[in-house]
């Protein structure tokens, strides 16, 4: 029997475990004694997935609406004055930003912590 950690019932392995190895093998008995216990109700075989996202993903639900914004603002920041150094014109302040530069922004901003911080020390590399 498969149980998931934190979780009372069987996954789906343990129903392919059964299917596969069939009800007369001592193992899949044990198993086939609990699926049976009143009040439970088997789990479908082709439950998706949960999403998982990575810490840098923009997408990420752990973020904070407080950590987005800055680096939002951070790599909105970049963006512009790589447009300046390069003589570009400046970008549009509605557009989306790239989910490399993103990224990008959130490992500079994790690193310093402060978007204080990290405006003074790319200003500083800057001269």
């Amino acid at each position: 029997m498969y149980l998931t950690p934190g979780k009372t019932y069987p996954t789906a392995a343990s129903f392919h475990f059964v299917m596969e190895h069939g009800p007369e093998y001592s193992r899949a008995k044990e198993a086939l004694a609990y699926m049976r216990t009143p009040g439970y109700t088997p789990p479908p075989l082709d439950r998706p997935l949960p999403k998982y996202f990575a810490c840098d993903d923009p997408d990420n639900p752990e973020h904070t609406p407080e950590l987005k914004a800055e680096v939002d603002q951070l790599a909105r920041t970049r963006r512009e004055r790589s447009a300046h150094q390069h003589g570009r014109p400046r970008p549009d302040p509605n557009a989306p930003i790239h989910k490399s530069l993103w990224k990008r922004c959130y490992w500079i901003h994790n690193r310093y912590r402060t978007r204080e911080v990290v405006l003074a020390v790319t200003q500083r590399r800057r001269r």
